[in-house]
């Protein structure tokens, strides 16, 4: 099996797997909404789009997939490693998570556009993933997270919003980003 096809496997079963985990907020959620609720899932998917068309170098759409990857692979571990014992009721499904959502981060970095963004670009994801937080921690189209943890998990999300494309935009021609840029090479070819 090429790393291609695993990669295809193994992002196909994470979608899959984030769904069925959402399935009940997306069924109560109002449509306009939807959108909002399966972030992992979602960028998963577009990963899984990039790595289907074999097109993953338009500089928006990497950057946009890359990021979000990043910031929401991240922000999962975060959750689940500071909030364990909210989410600790089955320590194998807990654990595949944590992998999953480190697996998530490193494909993000991973598949960063070999370009620079733009500037107009830095700021439409950044105004993407304020109002995305805004949707989740204002609306209430976050996932299930313990009552006393959501300030921690809603300034995780901001800071991350803040963070995660600024260093996408200040260090995408690093020797850091160069090295998982091997990565994607395998994955999705020049």
């Amino acid at each position: 099996m090429s790393l291609r096809a695993l990669a295809v496997f193994v992002n196909l079963a994470a979608v899959l797997i984030g769904i069925f985990y959402y399935k009940d907020q997306l069924s109560s959620t109002v449509p306009l909404l939807l959108l909002f609720v399966p972030d992992c899932p979602l960028y998963v998917l577009l990963l899984l789009f990039g790595i289907l068309a074999r097109n993953s170098s338009h500089p928006f759409f990497s950057f946009f997939v890359s990021a979000g990857l990043a910031k929401y692979g991240l922000w999962t571990l975060f959750v689940l490693l500071f909030f364990h014992q909210f989410y600790l009721d089955n320590f194998f499904i807990w654990a595949i998570f944590v992998i999953g959502h480190f697996g998530m981060a490193l494909e993000g970095f991973a598949f960063s556009s070999f370009l620079r963004p733009s500037f107009t670009q830095l700021f439409v994801l950044f105004l993407w993933f304020l109002m995305n937080d805004f949707f989740d921690y204002v609306v209430g189209t976050a996932p299930p997270i313990p009552p006393e943890g959501a300030l921690a998990a809603g300034l995780a999300a901001i800071a991350l919003s803040a963070s995660v494309p600024l260093f996408f935009f200040f260090f995408s021609d690093s020797a850091f980003f160069a090295q998982l840029r091997k990565l994607r090479v395998s994955f999705f070819g020049e």
